[in-house]
């Protein structure tokens, strides 16, 4: 059996999600108090959110190294600035309006579009997606999944090492020194 792509698991789980009513709800315990519909709680799942801006681009290094993706980028940018922040805003405000705790918000992957060309480009990259999400205010921590975008192109492992990691343990208010990381919650 064939693992599922990114993509083919995040429909799968919206799918699902969507059957359970979007909410996560507390198992039955046999002989223990009446069941509620009451969910445990709620949280959002994001992913390929490819944050860009022009300013991240050696375009010299991405039209000599990376020319087909030229378009792509282009793209990106202007979903960033059209798009992501008030996206990101009615995502907050969703979570506040929800009647189950939101512990967390989840980005799984592709958190940034990468193809930089630089350490210095990447990280200023980092520095601006997490800039749009601190800003936006989730209240929560916003925990991410490496994807291949967030770490594609020179420098671009290192920057996410030393501008996205510490970030991230911030969210979870402890140190992290690998991308791969575990959060319990609730653990009732």
């Amino acid at each position: 059996m064939s693992q599922p792509s990114r993509r083919e698991f995040l429909l799968q789980a919206t799918l699902t999600l969507a059957e359970a009513g979007v909410a996560l709800h507390r198992p039955r315990r046999a002989l223990a108090a009446p069941s509620t519909d009451q969910p445990l709680y709620a949280f959002p799942v994001l992913g390929d959110i490819h944050y860009d801006l022009m300013a991240h681009h050696d375009m010299d290094w991405v039209q000599r190294e990376k020319p087909h993706d030229v378009r792509q980028i282009e793209g990106y940018v202007d979903a960033s600035t059209r798009f992501t922040p008030r996206f990101l805003r009615s995502v907050a405000a969703m979570m506040r309006e929800q009647k189950a705790p939101v512990p967390f918000v989840v980005q799984v992957g592709d958190f940034v579009e990468g193809l930089c060309g630089s350490f210095d480009l990447q990280a200023k990259q980092f520095e601006d997606a997490i800039g749009v999400v601190d800003d936006v205010g989730f209240g929560v921590p916003f925990l991410i999944t490496k994807g291949n975008h967030d770490i594609t192109g020179p420098g671009a492992p290192e920057a996410y090492d030393r501008v996205l990691l510490p970030w991230l343990g911030k969210q979870q208010d402890r140190g992290l020194d690998q991308a791969s990381y575990i959060v319990k919650h609730d653990e009732d």
